[in-house]
């Protein structure tokens, strides 16, 4: 047998008493059918008849240290409108500053007041879903921002420039091994062990290029080469390289200016229509001859604010992490099956070949939807807010409601 109800929400209550005026029974009756205390459901009633709230109000006892705890509150959200983080020995600290303050020698800041404290502001550990590397623009930053907008707008939206001619290029470093962040494992487990290959931090550059229309172009994964930088031939022949993927090796792992020259002559053959290439300020980006490459093969670039990437950049905005987000899972089907350990004992990491085949798979996941989609959100396309097309009024009304819409 169930255990009986003794707590009920208002909206059960209404529910109840709705279903009783519909009712041709008594309330002793009505209150026996739906298993009710006969007293209970008066008192119902009758809070019903007098306007009162149906469910008796608990007293929330006011805080020792109200002041404090107002004054702490007001200084996290500053902190985290800096894009600070905040953790619970900065907070106590602060506390004991702010009790010092306000006369109270008696406040102690104990870990069970803390507890509370977070519990009555509803705060909470959080995992951040996004880095930032600045915490204030400045109006150097805004005017650059509002040139990138300005930019856009001439080239994209008053050249009319169609989707298959805006492309997007970016580096991505992926981790060689790259683990699942979390596991199941047994509640009141001590200890949740992971075994890994040592080396978690290494990392390989995977350079991605897409286009507005959701076309997708092979990615380039950098491989480390030897001292002159670059894979032995022996090497390089033994690799089985999949289709939608291209080898690339320096000593570093870097993205080079040779390289952004290969691949602005194989993305951009000699065309006499424009393209827009949108990217970020890396160096490497605007060194001279690729500049003097692109402006030869008709592509104007345009460069993302710095600091913005992850606002302006397509690959940014979500492209690049679906891709990490499947290769994770790739990866984890492949420590699935390799258990092979070094003479060390250790776990061996991916081959360059199995690190090849994972990224093709990964890449491969990314739909043509994902990536249109990934221009649609680039918020200088599509989110432009008031205060920036104020500050834009070159800008025509044609143009403002072609970038409402997804591009």
């Amino acid at each position: 047998m169930g255990r009986k109800q003794r707590s009920y929400t208002e909206e059960q209550i209404r529910a109840f008493l709705i279903g009783f005026a519909a009712a041709d029974v008594s309330a002793r009756s009505y209150a026996n059918n739906i298993g009710v205390p006969w007293r209970t459901f008066t008192r119902w009633k009758s809070r019903l008849r007098k306007n009162e709230p149906l469910r008796k109000q608990k007293h929330k006892r006011k805080p020792d240290h109200s002041d404090i705890e107002d004054a702490l509150y007001e200084f996290l959200l500053a902190e985290r409108k800096k894009g600070l983080i905040v953790t619970r020995l900065e907070l106590k600290k602060r506390a004991l500053e702010l009790a010092q303050v306000e006369g109270a020698p008696t406040f102690k800041a104990s870990d069970g007041w803390l507890t509370s404290f977070l519990k009555r502001k509803c705060l909470r550990y959080r995992v951040p879903t996004q880095h930032a590397r600045k915490s204030e623009f400045t109006e150097e930053d805004l005017e650059e921002e509002l040139e990138y907008f300005l930019r856009l707008h001439n080239s994209i939206v008053l050249d009319e420039t169609p989707a298959d001619r805006v492309f997007n290029f970016d580096q991505t470093m992926i981790r060689l091994v790259a683990p699942k962040p979390k596991t199941l494992s047994p509640i009141g487990v001590k200890e949740v062990t992971v075994k890994q290959p040592p080396g978690e931090k290494e990392g390989i550059t995977v350079s991605l290029t897409i286009r507005a229309d959701g076309g997708k172009y092979p990615a380039v994964v950098v491989l480390k080469g030897g001292k002159n930088g670059k894979l032995s031939e022996g090497i390089m022949n033994k690799l089985k390289v999949p289709s939608n993927i291209f080898v690339e090796s320096s000593y570093s792992t870097w993205w080079t200016e040779e390289m952004d020259l290969d691949w602005i002559k194989y993305t951009f053959p000699e065309d006499t229509q424009k393209r827009v290439l949108v990217r970020d300020q890396a160096p490497v980006h605007k060194k001279e001859p690729s500049e003097l490459l692109l402006r030869e093969r008709n592509v104007e670039q345009i460069f993302v604010p710095a600091g913005r990437t992850g606002d302006y950049q397509p690959l940014d905005v979500s492209v690049n992490k679906a891709m990490k987000a499947s290769f994770r899972s790739e990866y984890q089907l492949w420590r699935a099956t390799h258990h092979e350990v070094t003479k060390s004992g250790y776990l061996k990491k991916p081959g360059r070949q199995d690190f090849l085949d994972m990224i093709s798979r990964a890449w491969q996941s990314v739909t043509p939807d994902l990536v249109r989609k990934s221009f649609s959100l680039l918020r200088c396309l599509r989110m432009m807010t008031e205060n920036v097309i104020m500050r834009a009024l070159k800008m025509s009304m044609r143009a403002l409601e072609w970038i409402r819409k997804i591009y």
